[in-house]
């Protein structure tokens, strides 16, 4: 085989390659519609040093827990005793979420994982301890 074909073969080789791993399924190739079961939550607490708050990381497994995205932008979650009901917008990998439609004091959660039947949401927020603001960090692990 001449250098002229090998070369060619050797390009057309990594332009095919080049086409096929162009695109992986990404979260957004997946819709987040549909009736999700909370599996388990991981909450971690990282107060700040000399707080007198110790930190915490643990993870909480769930039984009757879910929520349902819905295709009109409306949610519903249950934990098997309170039902809440809510708005969301979904951008990419990022849901924000409110108790009004103006989405006033949205809470925003990043989706991690995302797959047809899994999906892992990810977010933060703090809260006033003993006048101390501690952050949390919070991973919901849901699947069909």
């Amino acid at each position: 085989m001449s250098i002229k074909k090998t070369l060619f073969a050797l390009f057309l080789f990594v332009c095919i390659i080049q086409i096929s791993c162009s695109k992986d399924a990404s979260n957004e190739d997946f819709s987040i519609v549909g009736k999700w079961n909370l599996n388990s939550n991981r909450i971690k607490t990282t107060p700040p040093n000399g707080s007198g708050i110790k930190p915490s990381d643990s993870t909480i497994v769930r039984s009757n827990s879910t929520i349902e995205f819905k295709s009109d932008g409306t949610y519903q979650s249950n934990d098997g005793t309170v039902s809440t009901n809510g708005y969301y917008q979904r951008a990419g990998n990022t849901i924000k979420s409110s108790a009004s439609a103006n989405f006033s004091n949205p809470q925003s959660s990043t989706i991690e994982t995302l797959t047809s039947n899994t999906m892992v949401l990810y977010s933060t927020t703090s809260q006033n301890v003993n006048g101390v603001v501690v952050p949390y960090e919070t991973w919901l692990n849901l699947s069909r």
